[in-house]
């Protein structure tokens, strides 16, 4: 979806794959940030902060200006550094470490099978109604997962919040 809205706007190739690159060094960046914004604003807000921010990155994507492009993909691998930074974390502080590799391999597993079940019925919602139709399809799954957490946060709002910046593996 974000190729064809991009080519629909005039941006050439290689600032095609100026963008995806720029998308793979946010999420490196906002990866080495998490655990700093974890420490300052708290598990739970860097939580929510991540979803509202994917929720306006596929807001703004279908745009279709370099300017919408560049600050959608810096949101998306916000998205993609701080969640990955986080469940690696919280998994490695709360699995043994003789199934530690396994989980570590489930989740890579089903993470690609969610991308290869869910792209194909997202190409056919692009090749249909366009572009702007997938986006907001997205929009709408994040805002659903926004709400979700919210909802999860206040139900369990008595526990504890995970310390992510600690890596307290068991022994």
């Amino acid at each position: 979806a974000y190729q064809s809205t991009w080519v629909s706007a005039g941006i050439g190739l290689q600032a095609m794959g100026f963008l995806f690159a720029l998308r793979n060094f946010s999420a490196g960046g906002w990866a080495g940030v998490t655990e700093w914004l974890v420490g300052r604003l708290g598990f739970r807000r860097v939580i929510v902060l991540s979803l509202v921010a994917g929720l306006v990155a596929f807001l703004i994507a279908p745009m279709g200006t370099l300017y919408f492009a560049v600050l959608s993909v810096l949101m998306v691998g916000m998205i993609d550094g701080v969640a990955g930074t986080l469940m690696v974390t919280e998994m490695n502080r709360r699995l043994e470490h003789d199934v530690l590799a396994t989980a570590n391999s489930l989740v890579s597993l089903m993470s690609r099978l969610m991308v290869l079940s869910v792209t194909p019925i997202l190409m056919l919602i692009a090749k249909h109604y366009g572009p702007a139709a997938t986006f907001f399809l997205m929009a709408i799954f994040v805002f659903s997962a926004l709400v979700f957490v919210i909802g999860y946060f206040r139900a369990t709002r008595a526990t504890e919040e995970p310390d992510s910046t600690k890596d307290e593996r068991r022994s």
